[in-house]
């Protein structure tokens, strides 16, 4: 009988160490997934022409911004030179100003004649319709400044179409033309195909019972295969509110931080999340 009451005290004593660490593993959440580019970007231009370079090649990596191609610009290149000669012409507004600075003096002379009753008052008329004239002249050559500036403006936007610029900051994963080739009409329209590698994008599928428990902001480590140990911090950004009745599982969607571009897409992972 003693024999027999030890035995069950020493169970209830294993029983109850045990308690706790059956708690921790309960308490841990772990799902698998993969990390994946937060965008896959087909680039090409806004304008079609012929390529004149292409700046970048497959396995390249590339900033937000960063100038890729270029198409031949000559003519427009050209036009946009023309374009800010004249934006930057002066002549013809400093001729008019000249002119109805002396006929504002020769009318202001005129009115005096006029009141000491030296000039006729079709004299007086005649002066005052010619420096509202030279005025006219003056707002005239004022709105062909200003219509030649914006001219400058388009004439310079429509080189800017010509040099095409990456969207996102990633790797260039397909490069489908080369100089020479055409942009867009009958040919190509992309260029350069960019996967956007900074954020990264964790998608995982967790079960029906975790629904509720996984929000928005919660964080998450992620533990990449091969990493040998190394984590990183993740945080939820979408939980999807369609369940797949199929599987009987939800989708979420982390985002990885990765500015230095060392952390690689396709790997698959496991993300750990504490309740």
């Amino acid at each position: 009988m003693r024999q027999l009451l030890l035995t069950l005290l020493g169970c209830a004593l294993l029983g109850a160490a045990a308690t706790p660490t059956q708690q921790r593993v309960k308490s841990a959440i772990e799902l698998d997934a993969i990390v994946r580019p937060s965008r896959i970007v087909h680039v090409g231009s806004a304008a079609n022409g012929l390529l004149d370079s292409v700046l970048v090649d497959r396995g390249d990596f590339v900033q937000a911004g960063q100038l890729i191609a270029e198409l031949d610009q000559t003519v427009e290149r050209a036009s946009a030179e023309l374009a800010k000669a004249r934006s930057k012409q002066v002549a013809t507004l400093r001729s008019a100003e000249i002119k109805l600075g002396h006929l504002e003096e020769r009318f202001a002379n005129h009115q005096t004649l006029f009141e000491d009753g030296i000039l006729s008052s079709e004299n007086l008329s005649q002066t005052q319709l010619d420096r509202q004239l030279a005025e006219f002249d003056v707002l005239a050559a004022e709105e062909i400044s200003t219509i030649s500036k914006f001219e400058y403006r388009r004439a310079q936007a429509v080189v800017d179409r010509g040099r095409i610029t990456s969207p996102v900051a990633g790797a260039v994963i397909d490069r489908r033309l080369s100089p020479g080739e055409i942009v867009g009409g009958s040919g190509e329209s992309t260029i350069v195909t960019i996967a956007q590698l900074d954020p990264l994008v964790i998608e995982a599928f967790a079960p029906i019972a975790l629904l509720g428990k996984l929000r928005p902001s919660m964080k998450a480590t992620v533990v990449l295969d091969g990493a040998k140990g190394k984590s990183k911090t993740a945080e939820i950004k979408t939980v999807s509110p369609i369940v797949d009745a199929a599987s009987g599982t939800f989708s979420i969607r982390l985002e990885l931080p990765n500015p230095d571009f060392r952390m690689k897409a396709g790997l698959r992972c496991t993300l750990q999340f504490k309740q």
